[in-house]
């Protein structure tokens, strides 16, 4: 089944300008877009997900109430105080938000199965 994956455009943070957000989003949109995944019972390969860009939150908030979103993305934790009332709102939506710069003063969660090479040295040299 093809994931219904919405990105929130909005947000900032720091110095980081909307021409920066915009490649950033980018790269990620296009990756999100070309995930693949190979059922080897039947070789078959589908596209993971469907990826929708929106400008705002609240565009965001009206996919979710029509439930049209299976995975939401916040690009910016300028937007995380608002981010967290929506999660509060739609609680069984899986919701991520990518950000640069980790807070220092709390405890930062990580799924054990996406502890890659590539994740543990980010962590142990940042």
């Amino acid at each position: 089944m093809t994931k219904k994956v919405v990105i929130v455009r909005e947000g900032s943070w720091g110095s980081i300008t909307r021409e920066e957000y915009d490649d950033w989003l980018s790269t990620f949109s296009g990756a999100v877009k070309n995930m693949e995944h190979k059922d080897y019972h039947t070789e078959k390969v589908e596209k993971i997900a469907d990826v929708v860009i929106v400008d705002t939150l609240e565009q965001a908030i009206k996919l979710l109430s029509e439930r049209r979103v299976d995975i939401l993305f916040f690009i910016s934790r300028g937007i995380i105080q608002r981010a967290k009332e929506v999660k509060q709102k739609y609680p069984d939506v899986p919701m991520y938000l990518l950000t640069g710069l980790l807070p220092e003063d709390e405890l930062i969660f990580l799924k054990k199965t996406w502890l890659g090479h590539d994740l543990i040295r980010d962590i142990l040299l940042d």
